[in-house]
């Protein structure tokens, strides 16, 4: 049974470049239908329960004056001042903290769900016969740089939210399995 692939919105790629050599490298990271798969074999969870968890979690942070407290990081002029504003509404960021922290996939992979969608976004970009071998290397398929980059993670945790979001609205899940109908 062959799984079925979903369209080219759901990649994204990432320029990196060596420290040591200097040397450009593009990687590419794609939703496709081995993410549901990949991701319950790495983690222990479906990644439609996985994300339903951090959503919710977001749920919880989500009101008017925690987003207030952003806006007003967001906008200070200098570090002085974002350090005023973080001592004035430590309630609401230890908060939002804790619930950032929260966000980990139950399984046993010892990853948080950001590095969890990281790597298995990138070996579903990889070659057929590259992707048992990168099982294998985990964590060690992406330069620390990139786990580091903050908006690349979140660019990443969007196209997960997204791709799950389109095969939930076209049925094309069986949540059981975790794997794609044919």
């Amino acid at each position: 049974m062959a799984l079925k692939r979903y369209t080219r919105k759901f990649i994204k790629t990432y320029s990196y470049t060596d420290p040591e050599t200097g040397e450009e490298d593009t990687i590419v990271f794609m939703a496709n239908g081995y993410l549901f798969p990949l991701f319950k074999s790495l983690a222990g969870v479906e990644l439609t329960d996985a994300l339903a968890e951090y959503k919710n979690g977001l749920l919880g942070i989500v009101r008017p004056e925690n987003m207030e407290v952003l806006y007003k990081l967001q906008e200070a002029e200098d570090a002085d001042a974002k350090l005023s504003i973080a001592k004035e509404n430590a309630g609401p960021l230890f908060e939002m903290l804790k619930a950032a922290n929260d966000t980990k996939p139950q399984g046993d992979a010892g990853l948080d769900l950001i590095e969890l969608i990281m790597i298995c976004t990138r070996i579903c970009a990889l070659p057929e016969q590259d992707r048992a071998e990168a099982m294998g290397y985990g964590t060690e398929l992406l330069p620390q740089e990139v786990y580091e980059d903050t908006a690349l993670a979140f660019e990443l945790l969007t196209l997960a939210v997204a791709y799950d979001d389109d095969v939930k609205k076209n049925g094309k899940v069986r949540r059981a399995l975790g794997t794609v109908k044919p």
